[in-house]
């Protein structure tokens, strides 16, 4: 039952990552669209606030912090990359 449980884990680990990772292109569209619809809905002439607006705000804070979380791992995952790159270079030249 245990290694069964465990070959389940794993099978759930690897198609999770196979999801796809977003570019910060995709990223930036995101924060773009959430960005617009909250403008546009305080920026009209008559704003009324309606019974879902404290559960779309709460969402668009959730999805404001998922944005910056995953923009700032995108940014380390750059960085990693950067430092591999400049220590190939290094090592060639030395």
């Amino acid at each position: 039952m245990e290694i069964e449980l465990e070959k389940e884990s794993k099978t759930i680990q690897a198609e999770s990552l196979k999801k796809k990772i977003l570019t910060r292109a995709e990223l930036l569209a995101i924060a773009s669209e959430l960005v617009t619809d909250l403008h546009t809905r305080t920026c009209r002439k008559v704003f009324r606030e309606t019974q879902h607006d404290r559960a779309r705000l709460a969402y668009a804070r959730a999805a404001t912090a998922a944005v910056q979380a995953y923009a700032s791992i995108l940014k380390d995952a750059e960085l990693d990359e950067i430092r591999e790159r400049l220590d190939t270079i290094e090592a060639r030249r030395a």
